[in-house]
C-alpha cells in the first residue's frame, strides 16, 4: 500500500524537522541563495530522489546517512515550495519549505565597458556556462567540503559577501581575505572543468572543479594555476594561487563560488554550514 504522508511544517521554524521514521528536513524556511536537505539518517544505500519546484535530486551516501540537498538559487522566487520524496518511483512523503527573501532588489547604474572588453566578458561567461553544463550527474567527491584557504575572514567587508550591491548587480560568491600566492586548495574531490586565463575580465583567471552531483566550486581572480582541465582533484590538493587579476581587482584575495543543480549560484557561507553537521 502506497504510504503517504502531507506535513504542512512550520514556515519559519529554522531547525531540523523529523518528517516521518527515518526522513528529517534539515530546514523549513530558507533564503534566497540557501541550502537545504533530506536526510535518510542510518539509511545509507537506501536511495530516494527529492523533487522541489522542478529540480530532481538523486539521494547519495555519507556515512551512514542517505543524503539528498538542494541549493536555492539567489533569484529564487519567494514563497511556498513542495519536496516530494520519491522511493523507487513512488512517492512516500511530501514536505513544504518556504523561500523567504533575503537580497533586495539592486539599484543603480550599470557598468559600462568598451567593446573589446565586453566581448571579452561574453566569451568568460559562455566558457563559464559550457563547464557547468557538463557537471556529472553522480558525485566524484568522498567527504565533506571545507574551504579553499586558511583564512575564512571576508575580504572588504561588507562588500565581499555574498549578495553585497554591486551597482545594479549581486556579488554571487564570498571574498575571502589571502596574500598574494597564498595556496588555494581544492575543497572536495573531482575533476577540473575549467582553467580560463580572463585576464581581461571581471573575473580574471578562473579554475572550475566538478565534484559531480550538479555542485561545482569555483576559484576567481588566481594568479597561477597548478592543475590542468581534466585532472582528478583529491580533497585539499593544490589547485593555484592566490592573485588579483581581473578588471577592478585592487588587492589580492580568492573569490569563491559555488554552483548547485549545475545553475543554481548559492551563498558559499551557507553551503559550508549544510557540512558543518558532518564534521
Amino acid at each position: 500500500m502506497k504510504r503517504v504522508l502531507f506535513f504542512i511544517l512550520v514556515f519559519l521554524a529554522c531547525g531540523t524537522v523529523v518528517l516521518a521514521e527515518d526522513f528529517t528536513l534539515t530546514k523549513t524556511a530558507v533564503e534566497q541563495a540557501d541550502v537545504f536537505g533530506v536526510m535518510r539518517r542510518g539509511g545509507a544505500g537506501k536511495s530516494f530522489q527529492a523533487i522541489f519546484r522542478g529540480d530532481t535530486v538523486n539521494s547519495f551516501s555519507l556515512g551512514n546517512n542517505e543524503i539528498a540537498f538542494i541549493g536555492i538559487h539567489y533569484k529564487a522566487k519567494i514563497g511556498r515550495g513542495r519536496v516530494s520524496i520519491v522511493e523507487n518511483g513512488k512517492l512516500v512523503l511530501d514536505a513544504v519549505v518556504t523561500i523567504v527573501s533575503k537580497f533586495p532588489k539592486r539599484e543603480g547604474p550599470a557598468t559600462s565597458f568598451n567593446l573589446t572588453i565586453a566581448r571579452n566578458i561574453e566569451k568568460a561567461h559562455q566558457a563559464i556556462k559550457e563547464a557547468c553544463e557538463r557537471s556529472a550527474t553522480a558525485p566524484l567527491f568522498t567527504e565533506v567540503f571545507h574551504w579553499p584557504v586558511a583564512s575564512v575572514k571576508i575580504h572588504n567587508e561588507p562588500h565581499g559577501y555574498f549578495g553585497a550591491s554591486r551597482g545594479n548587480r549581486y556579488h554571487r560568491g564570498v571574498d575571502l581575505e589571502s596574500d598574494l600566492y597564498d595556496t588555494v586548495r581544492a575543497v572536495n574531490g573531482g575533476r577540473v572543468q575549467l582553467v580560463g586565463n580572463f585576464t581581461k575580465t571581471l573575473e580574471g583567471n578562473t579554475l572550475i572543479i566538478d565534484h559531480g552531483y550538479g555542485i561545482l566550486s569555483m576559484y576567481l581572480h588566481l594568479s597561477n594555476f597548478l592543475v590542468k582541465e581534466g585532472d582528478v582533484i583529491v580533497p585539499g590538493q593544490a589547485i593555484a594561487t592566490v592573485g588579483k587579476t581581473g578588471l577592478q581587482v585592487v588587492r589580492p584575495h580568492l573569490h569563491f563560488m559555488i554552483k548547485m543543480q549545475r545553475f543554481s549560484t548559492v551563498d558559499p557561507v551557507k553551503f559550508m554550514e549544510f557540512w558543518e553537521e558532518y564534521k
